[in-house]
Order: C-alpha cells, then structure tokens, then sequence
C-alpha cells in the first residue's frame, strides 16, 4: 500500500479517533490557510500549540522546534467550549474531542519570513520522524488511534510544490490519507453521474444516455419519426385525391349516359 492515498474529501470529516496534521509555523501563529480553519474548529488546540511555541519566548526555543512534531491529544467538550469568547463567537466543531492534532514545525516562520523549500522540506521529514516515534508509543501504551490525515502540506502559504513534499512524505514510515477539494474546473456532476450508476446498477454507459422507456426518443429517432409522419401524411393525401378523381369520372360517365339515353 503506498504511503500517501490522495482522494477528494474533507479533512474534518475524518473518523473519530483519527490525527487531523497540518504543517505548522513556529511562532504560534494559525493566521491563514487550513491552520486558521484549524484555529477555529480546535480553540482549546490552538492554545496549546501558541502556548508550545512561546514558552519560553525566545528565538533559540523556536528554532529548535523545526523538524519536530507537537500531537496534541482529543480535548473535551467542556475545554473547548470555555475558549469560544477567543473565538469569534463560533461554537466549536461538534466532533472536537474525536481527534488528535498534529502540528508538524516545517517552517520557522510565516508570512514574508517562511524558511526556504530547502528547509521546509527538511523540516517535514524529521518531523514526520518524531511523528511516528510518537505514536508508536502511545499505540504501544493501549491508545486509540485512528488513521493519520492530512492536506496538501506546505504547498500553500509556505509555497513549496506539493510533488515535492509527496516525495519526502513517501520516504517517511506514517501512512497518510492526504484529501482535497474539488478543484475548479473538475466535472462535479459527472462523478455524480458515477456514483448513481452504481448504486442503481445500471451500467455507466446505459445511465448517461439515459432510458429510452422513460426519457422519449433520441433527437436522432425524433427526426426520423417525423419524417415518417410526413410521409404517412403524404401517401393519405394522395388517396384522399385519387378518390375525389375517381367520383369525378362517375359523375362524368353517369351524366353521358343519362345523355344518350334521351337521345335515343
């Protein structure tokens, strides 16, 4: 099974139990992106990680946290709802003490003081490393813990190609079910199409061209049939005058003879 699985879907959507990972700066900020999405579903995470990252508050300890991994395990409703004044008023996700979150340090910075895609790169295969140390130990230790999912990291505000991050990530011994969005341009209703197929059992090919029991004609056979109509049309038209003919020359012949009747 190859270690990265990419598939259209919702991160948050991911079972209980599951680690939700996004690459992460190390400054304790989630300002933008998939992080600020993080921000305000996990209030109670965010925390953590701002209060990680800052404690103490120095330069030497930030940097230190490159190449490193924060997991920070389900937190209760309770917590999560006690953070919902620093967090725009929004009520957390209803799922918030299903999941773990993983804040892998790839950048030491954000914003015009990211690190270079050298060392994001870098950055995100020792923290995936430590990931792994990490929860090795806590399986081994009895805990329940899901599948590890995770977006395209590090190629969006940190800008570093996603093929070259796959490429790291493949190298790395965590299993990561990596999901996306629709993107713009992607045929929305012909997946659906797919999808009502084969739980209708009609076959694909059959399901798009539709029934012609139901659906009527084809355009093709619709043309066809009118034709057929016209000169179904045509034929009874022209009976309808070959009788009117054939009266003509009865009456013509019947006044004939009545004619030489009188004659003789």
């Amino acid at each position: 099974m190859p270690r990265v699985q990419e598939s259209v879907g919702d991160i948050f959507s991911a079972p209980p139990n599951s680690v939700l990972l996004h690459a992460c700066n190390c400054r304790g900020v989630w300002g933008n992106g998939v992080a600020l999405e993080f921000k305000k579903r996990f209030p109670r995470a965010f925390q953590i990680y701002n209060e990680y990252c800052n404690t103490p508050p120095s330069p030497s300890h930030q940097r230190s946290l490159l190449g490193t991994t924060l997991l920070i395990p389900p937190q209760s409703v309770e917590e999560e709802e006690n953070e919902e004044n620093d967090n725009d008023g929004e009520k957390p996700d209803i799922n918030t003490n299903h999941y773990w979150i993983a804040c892998v340090f790839t950048s030491l910075g954000y914003g015009r003081t990211v690190s270079s895609a050298e060392v994001i790169l870098d950055s995100t295969k020792k923290g995936m490393g430590d990931l792994h140390k990490k929860l090795s130990f806590l399986k081994a230790s009895g805990k329940e813990i899901g599948d590890v999912w995770a977006v395209k990291i590090n190629s969006g505000m940190f800008g570093v190609q996603w093929d070259r991050t796959k490429r790291i990530l493949e190298q790395c011994a965590v299993n990561l079910k990596v999901v996306r969005p629709v993107e713009e341009g992607e045929d929305e209703e012909k997946e659906d199409t797919t999808i009502k197929a084969e739980v209708s059992g009609i076959p694909k090919k059959d399901f798009e061209q539709g029934d012609p029991a139901t659906d009527g004609p084809k355009p093709n056979e619709r043309k066809r049939k009118s034709v057929d109509e016209e000169d179904g049309e045509a034929i009874g038209n022209q009976g309808t005058k070959d009788v009117a003919v054939d009266k003509k020359k009865k009456r013509k012949k019947k006044t004939a003879d009545e004619k030489r009747l009188k004659q003789s």
